[in-house]
């Protein structure tokens, strides 16, 4: 916990005078203030949870148990959405190791090998530290920026310690991922329905409030059952009749999830705009490094050993691979999200790879010299990026400090909007630059016309339109289009517009960076 928390503890240590830190780092820096809003909204009271960054009617809200959570801990405690977020998250974070640490344990018996995987599947990265300086960050497109450097630099999902590094409810999907293949695992070797009936309902509360892990799940349970039919066949029945009772309880999350689409166009929308490609798999390698190299090894040592025949434990490592490699292959929208804990398989799979390895080169050096060679070893095939990511926060906090340190005006500006803007009834909509409106919304939780690049229906039209709303003085037919868009204020930091000419605009509020105006009806 003290790790994952020392890069946000420094950048509160060195937060500018006139500043506020956002609690932003550099992994999925625009995310936060989704979730701040989401918080905001159950501390606010609300139990339904709604998009805020777009202006369309919403006549839907949703039920993120997530989110619901860290908000009741905001209500409760009277926390800033800021700091609920990364009070959940370290919490969190003992739960997440406590279910790697059960997981590892069931592949192994000895406590050597269970050490050793337990600390590659919480620690390795890949070699993205060695090559981020070799291949460029991100290529550009039509489509925006696709990233083509190594995966352990950007993405989060696959790697625990960036996970508990970045988002609480990250670190509760991938906990509740490990633990519900812990009790299936359980369930099938048992054949215990009591073990059945918990993992359903972890994976009911995972698929809640991340609905596109269910062909994951699918794909494990499909990929046992099949198994267990060519090599297991008098145990088929208890797969096939745990299956269904484990896909039919975390069924509930999903059919509510695709309820919701079918009703609501807006959720519908905004949903199809959640895309998470992934490049090139030459990337994906270079960002899982040698854990995937010694997975390779292991998994031949395995199949060589039990001549395919694997017991349900290993099959199980070997499904969370399969499942999270083909899904990730398949052409769709949530290709990056499929790769959620794979390091945690593929750990497992590099002891057993490792493990002779390391024996054979023990036989041949000195027992005090391998102490000390050993760990230092580590640290450079395996944990090298995470130093890198620790490292970019802690240059980005003290050199870049506008990404994430906003001005005490900005704030104060933020929280009149939450105090004197009421959301009850029919909202109010802020018109603001996109760039603003990211953070007006985490701290508010009111409506604005643009803000979010997937939050935002028409995302690319409507910051176009709200540049140029703010940036020439002669945008023609303002009011106009003020009044098609039910825009009722408007919070600018922007100097270039003279604001005081247009006799429609009633200036609200006003301090040294921000002003904000009523539109008269």
């Amino acid at each position: 916990m003290l790790v994952v928390s020392v890069p946000y503890l420094l950048a509160v240590w060195w937060t500018p005078v006139g500043q506020v830190y956002t609690g932003l780092h550099a992994l999925a820096p625009v995310d936060n203030s989704v979730y701040y809003s989401y918080i905001q909204q159950i501390a606010d009271g609300n139990f339904l949870i709604r998009d805020l960054y777009t202006s369309e009617p919403q006549s839907l809200g949703v039920f993120n148990l997530a989110w619901w959570l860290v908000g009741t801990i905001a209500k409760i405690f009277s926390l800033t959405p800021p700091l609920a977020y990364h009070l959940a998250r370290i919490l969190l974070v003992p739960f997440l190791t406590l279910s790697v640490w059960l997981f590892v344990s069931l592949s192994f018996t000895d406590s050597r090998r269970r050490r050793t995987a337990f600390a590659l599947a919480t620690f390795a990265a890949g070699w993205g530290i060695w090559l981020v300086g070799l291949l460029p960050v991100a290529t550009y497109s039509g489509e925006g920026a696709f990233h083509t450097s190594p995966i352990d630099v950007w993405l989060t999902h696959p790697f625990v310690f960036h996970t508990a590094l970045q988002s609480p409810h990250n670190v509760l999907s991938l906990g509740l991922q490990i633990f519900g293949l812990l009790f299936t695992l359980m369930a099938f070797k048992s054949g215990k329905v009591k073990y059945g009936v918990v993992a359903g309902l972890a994976f009911a509360a995972w698929l809640n409030f991340h609905p596109y892990f269910a062909p994951f799940l699918g794909a494990v349970l499909l990929l046992f059952t099949v198994w267990t039919a060519m090599f297991e066949y008098k145990k088929l029945g208890r797969v096939v009749g745990l299956s269904a009772l484990i896909g039919a309880m975390s069924a509930a999350s999903v059919f509510y999830h695709l309820s919701l689409l079918k009703d609501s166009p807006l959720l519908a929308t905004r949903g199809a705009q959640n895309i998470t490609l992934l490049p090139s798999p030459i990337y994906w390698f270079f960002g899982l490094g040698f854990v995937a190299i010694l997975a390779v090894y292991g998994v031949y040592i395995w199949l060589r050993k039990y001549n395919i025949k694997l017991d349900q434990t290993k099959l199980m490592v070997m499904a969370w691979v399969a499942a999270s490699l083909i899904l990730a292959v398949y052409p769709s929208q949530f290709q990056a999200r499929y790769l959620q804990g794979i390091m945690i398989p593929l750990a497992v799979l590099a002891t057993v790879g490792l493990t002779p390895l390391v024996d054979r080169w023990r036989a041949k050096i000195k027992r005090f010299d391998f102490k000390i060679v050993a760990p230092i070893l580590f640290v450079l095939l395996f944990v090298g990026t995470n130093f890198f990511v620790v490292g970019r926060d802690l240059i980005i906090f003290k050199k870049y400090p506008h990404y994430v340190y906003q001005p005490k005006e900005f704030v104060e500006a933020a929280i009149w909007v939450k105090e004197n803007i009421s959301n009850v009834g029919e909202e109010a909509i802020i018109l603001t630059r996109s760039t603003d409106g990211l953070f007006l919304v985490g701290y508010a939780a009111r409506k604005v016309w643009v803000g979010h690049p997937h939050e935002t229906l028409d995302f690319k039209r409507k910051e176009a339109v709200t540049e140029k709303f703010f940036g020439d003085q002669d945008f023609s037919d303002r009011k106009e289009f003020l009044e098609k868009e039910n825009v009722n204020y408007i919070f600018t930091t922007d100097k270039e517009i003279d604001w005081e000419v247009f006799e429609y605009l009633e200036q609200a509020y006003s301090n040294e960076l921000v002003k904000i105006y009523q539109v008269e009806e």
